[in-house]
């Protein structure tokens, strides 16, 4: 356990963590790292018990808002991860690289949509999850 060997003001203290706070957020690598947007849609369905011919579009399978999707990298490290908008939408940008993305078991729905691999070297746009309603 450390303990301090001086006996400076709280103020001092203070200001030295905010001193040391803000000169570490500001350090920056030399190296630039390119980041791509990686995007998806997030959906629920089906959402009538019958389906018709043509579809009813009352029947279109729905948004699944606040859906968690845990990003990995190849090796299994974490990334971090991502929550769908009200419209069932995501981004995320991410360096190059190959990743699983595995979305989270959402309240209400059943099963959950098995992990995509992406390997990432531009931007990544559709990469959709659907979701059991369990209505039938």
């Amino acid at each position: 356990q450390r303990r301090l060997t001086h006996s400076w003001p709280a103020r001092a203290m203070v200001a030295v963590a905010i001193v040391a706070s803000t000169s570490c957020a500001t350090i920056r690598s030399s190296e630039v790292v390119e980041e791509f947007a990686v995007t998806g849609l997030v959906l629920a369905g089906p959402t009538c018990p019958v389906e018709q011919t043509p579809p009813d579009p009352e029947c279109a399978d729905q948004p699944v808002p606040a859906a968690v999707i845990v990003v990995t990298r190849g090796d299994g490290d974490l990334v971090g991860e991502v929550v769908t908008d009200p419209t069932g939408r995501f981004t995320i940008r991410m360096p190059g690289g190959t990743y699983t993305l595995t979305p989270q078991p959402v309240d209400g729905l059943m099963g959950t949509p098995p992990p995509l691999i992406v390997t990432v070297d531009r931007a990544v746009a559709g990469l959709d999850f659907a979701y059991d309603t369990g209505i039938r």
